[in-house]
């Protein structure tokens, strides 16, 4: 059974007689870290030095309290690390994490200090996944002690989960979900968790950027147990290692907020990357955040 909220953004295209225009990235990134709420954010834009995959393109990027992208493994066979390669659309770069043989080495980056997660927050990014990973971690927090895991994304080379709180998964792309598990396509994502006592509640929200599709909620209020110490402070680990395999996919235009994004925001934020004209962008918020009450939960 498949179980998810579809907002087909065309369709309001269609219905508004607007023409769509060509969004970029580098759009979402600008309204990325202009966020109030804003904890961090990476455009993975910058200089690189090709020793040792060091420089300003994994610095925080936002005007917030943050803390800058490192290399966390340099070694395998020879000198291996996550590389800087040409993003979604080409206007801006992206983190790129190679799979290694030995999981023992490590995620790809990490925060140089710990992140202060929210009990109420989101996280926002572009993913793409490659062949060669399973069962690996993507998005994690470092120690993952308890009830406390904040595992953003997993992926087994066959869908993606997200599982904050116990070891309970739900699908994020792919499985149950309505949104296809593709690998070499872009997906945009967003997701939010709020922490109540010792409950955590998960939504969130994917469109497959490569094939145009609808951006679709594919976890609605679900719920798992959390430990009672609310929210870590944490080292954010990119491409981590689980189960002796590190995840192979590339991350862009990656925030962390403070509080749960609204829907006019969510919208505004993809609508950056789609190109739905700007002269048109408040009747469409209008349109989207009328739609959220009355969206048929679709069941196959």
């Amino acid at each position: 059974m498949k179980t998810s909220n579809k907002i087909s953004f065309a369709t309001l295209v269609v219905a508004g007689a607007m023409t769509p225009l060509l969004g970029s990235v580098v759009d979402l990134q600008a309204l990325q870290a202009g966020h109030a709420s804003v904890i961090a954010a990476y455009t993975f834009e910058g200089e690189r030095n090709a020793t040792d995959g060091s420089g300003t393109w994994l610095a925080e990027k936002a005007d917030a309290v943050g803390s800058n992208l490192i290399q966390n493994q340099l070694t395998a066979t020879g000198p291996r690390y996550a590389t800087q390669m040409a993003g979604f659309d080409n206007s801006t770069s992206c983190a790129n994490m190679v799979a290694l043989g030995n999981g023992s080495y490590g995620a790809g980056l990490k925060t140089e200090a710990a992140l202060t997660y929210p009990s109420s927050g989101t996280i926002e990014y572009l993913v793409k996944f490659a062949t060669g990973t399973t069962s690996a971690f993507v998005l994690t927090n470092q120690s993952g002690a308890g009830d406390t895991r904040m595992r953003f994304l997993t992926t087994n080379n066959v869908k993606a989960q997200m599982g904050i709180g116990d070891l309970t998964s739900h699908d994020l792309i792919g499985g149950s979900t309505d949104v296809d598990f593709i690998l070499g396509d872009w997906y945009y994502v967003v997701q939010t968790w709020e922490i109540v006592g010792t409950t955590v509640t998960l939504n969130a929200w994917v469109a497959d950027l490569t094939t145009s599709g609808d951006l679709t909620q594919t976890i609605v209020n679900a719920s798992n147990p959390y430990g009672s110490s609310g929210a870590p402070t944490d080292t954010l680990l990119i491409g981590g290692a689980n189960n002796g395999n590190r995840a192979n996919c590339a991350l862009d235009a990656l925030s962390v907020y403070d509080e749960i994004l609204t829907a006019d925001t969510i919208a505004q934020h993809f609508n950056s990357i789609t190109g739905i004209p700007e002269a048109a962008s408040a009747s469409l918020l209008l349109a989207f955040a009328a739609l959220i009450p009355v969206l048929r939960r679709r069941r196959k």
